[in-house]
């Protein structure tokens, strides 16, 4: 059997799942091809494709001005539709009996993948990584449910805009402490332009400058220079604070414009454009979706492009041979983390995208420390991630940065009492498959892989979604009870992450594929 996968790339996070997946299924006996449009592994079974012809048409769109401009929510809304031709990919195509798709923004577009069948006229299996495919065009639609029906009115596009207004009328009125909330949560959105980063900077330095936080005050005017490096505004602040001089705030509504400029895109209802699209290349071809948690199976069901299709739900697979239960205390010498403490350890690639929760962490943690202050001296917060925002917590703090390798990042779960997981909207995160493989207690809200994985009272606590109180309860819980027992039933959660339990699943569903399709062609 020829199995050929589609990935933008075979490294970190879902791209590096798609790998392990197909090597997996190579050691299961499969042939198995892997098409990257980014290659940084050394494996002769993962081509890179060709990709130049492309990028010379993404040059030529800009330069003639028809590239649409950057969106405000551009690491949650996706609306590029950049594909590979389909002579490039030509040749691997040759005698494939199932065609496995991933992630794939930036490499294959609806029409593309319309393409593509056309030409190998065999099924797709398409691995949810979140829900992207299912819309039109957000990755997450967190309260918004418009991917039920079909797309449009996307409030990816309006809520920076409402956001912005809000905490400047906050600012206006003086309201400096809820001005300064609602700036930070536009601060901490993924892939909001530089433009607008740089503006809620400059208004957080204002804040804090009328509050006379000069040190706070500095670190965002410096900020905002490193987004527009030409503010004159937030130079002379800078300069006024070496002076050590107040001076009154000027308010600009230069950024709203902005804001305002990207909001004009509502008026073209690009996510009813794009559901558009796909429901054109996508609703009859022969699809199967694989789902990794019961959150993503739920959403495959009720959207609006493909409640039809068939679903199969099975767990991203770790690596069982790293992630697995070790010495705690051989994990913090490595590390160099006190014995003493008791570790909460939390991670994302991105600390500071929303939808990880760090906030809510922060605020729990304020709450644990309410409600048993006498710990305060004994426990450590632990994280690693990139872009680590400023915060102050009452309990002591270790960053131990972006751990690309997976055996660091597995004495990270080794060496902790508990891995808070308080993302509020995640396909996953897969960080959860790895701590359960560590044996690792994990407090996180009720969403993605949570329920799959996580049960109350046994290796974890399932908080209420939004609940911080919910929240710091289990940490206290958890970190009170000690190591959780790990019943009969969360062995077979163990079971299910694992490589060889994943490649059987799939390859049990490429042999009932590629048999419904030889039974409809008459063989």
């Amino acid at each position: 059997m020829k199995i050929v996968h589609f990935s933008t790339s075979d490294n970190v996070g879902a791209f590096k799942a798609t790998y392990y997946l197909h090597r997996a299924l190579r050691q299961e006996g499969v042939e198995s091809l892997l098409l990257v449009k980014r290659k940084t592994v050394s494996d002769d079974t993962v081509v890179q494709i060709d990709t130049q012809r492309v990028a010379s048409v993404r040059r030529s769109f800009f330069f003639n001005g028809k590239r649409q401009r950057a969106l405000p929510h551009a690491g949650t809304f996706h609306i590029h539709e950049e594909t590979i031709p389909l002579v490039a990919v030509k040749k691997y195509l040759s005698g494939v009996d199932i065609i496995c798709l991933h992630w794939i923004n930036g490499l294959l577009s609806s029409q593309g993948i319309r393409e593509i069948h056309n030409y190998a006229r065999v099924p797709f299996v398409w691995t949810l990584m979140d829900i992207e495919p299912l819309t039109g065009g957000c990755h997450y639609s967190f309260s918004c449910d418009n991917y039920k029906r079909q797309c449009r009115q996307c409030p990816h596009f309006k809520e920076p805009l409402a956001l912005y207004r809000k905490a400047s009328q906050y600012e206006q009125y003086g309201d400096l402490i809820n001005a300064e909330k609602l700036f930070k949560q536009l601060l901490f959105r993924s892939g909001m332009h530089k433009n607008i980063l740089g503006g809620v900077s400059f208004h957080l330095g204002e804040i804090q400058y009328r509050l006379e936080n000069l040190k706070k005050a500095e670190h965002y005017y410096k900020k905002c220079r490193m987004f527009i490096p030409f503010h004159n505004k937030a130079r002379d602040r800078l300069r006024s604070i070496v002076r050590k001089e107040i001076i009154a705030v000027n308010k600009g509504n230069y950024f709203l414009k902005i804001l305002n400029a990207f909001g004009e895109s509502v008026k073209s209802d690009p996510s009813y454009q794009i559901w558009q699209k796909k429901y054109k290349n996508l609703s009859s071809l022969p699809i199967t979706f694989v789902a990794g948690s019961s959150w993503l199976f739920r959403k495959c069901k009720e959207s609006s492009l493909f409640s039809h299709r068939a679903v199969k739900k099975i767990l991203l697979s770790v690596n069982d041979n790293i992630f697995k239960r070790g010495s705690k205390y051989e994990a913090r010498n490595r590390l160099h983390l006190p014995h003493e403490k008791r570790i909460i350890f939390f991670g994302a690639r991105e600390i500071r995208e929303y939808r990880k929760g760090f906030e809510y962490l922060l605020d729990a943690l304020s709450v644990l420390y309410d409600q048993c202050a006498a710990l305060c001296d004994e426990i450590l917060l632990v994280t690693a991630g990139g872009h680590l925002p400023n915060f102050n917590i009452p309990f002591q703090h270790k960053h131990l940065g972006f751990l690309k390798e997976d055996e660091m990042l597995a004495l990270a779960f080794q060496a902790a009492d508990v891995f808070a997981c308080p993302s509020i909207e995640d396909a996953g995160p897969m960080m959860i498959n790895q701590a359960v493989m560590c044996e690792t207690p994990v407090v996180a809200f009720n969403t993605g892989v949570v329920p799959d994985l996580i049960f109350s009272g046994y290796n974890g606590y399932v908080a209420q979604k939004y609940s911080i109180e919910d929240f710091a309860f289990g940490l206290k819980r958890v970190l009170e009870r000690g190591n959780n027992t790990f019943s009969v039933e969360m062995q077979d959660g163990k079971k299910r992450c694992t490589f060889q339990y994943q490649a059987k699943q799939y390859i049990q569903l490429f042999e009932e594929l590629v048999y419904d399709k030889k039974v409809r062609l008459g063989f």
